[in-house]
């Protein structure tokens, strides 16, 4: 018979122990989870710092990689991709006066 993690005395998600390993919190798990994803999207960086540099723009990465604009930001970023200028979109003409 299937006990209840409330007659177990064990609070849902409060650890998780996979086959043969040790009592992990839900903080230690993302972070070992993370760290093995690291050098995967160490690459991705890379490979957008290169796009990037050769013209694209940030939303038209963000669309090809099907991230989002704020995450292709932050990956250029952990790169150290040296950002373009943002444009000011308008008729380019001198700044307003104040009278």
């Amino acid at each position: 018979m299937l006990q209840s993690w409330e007659t177990r005395g064990v609070l849902p998600g409060a650890c998780f122990i996979e086959a043969g390993g040790a009592v992990r919190t839900p903080q230690q798990t993302l972070r070992m989870r993370a760290a093995a994803r690291a050098t995967e999207r160490q690459k991705l960086a890379v490979s957008l710092r290169a796009r990037y540099e050769a013209g694209a723009s940030v939303p038209e990465l963000a669309e090809d990689c099907n991230y989002s604009v704020a995450t292709v930001y932050r990956l250029l970023h952990q790169a150290r991709t040296p950002m373009r200028p943002r444009h000011r979109h308008g008729p380019a003409c001198a700044p307003r006066r104040r009278p």
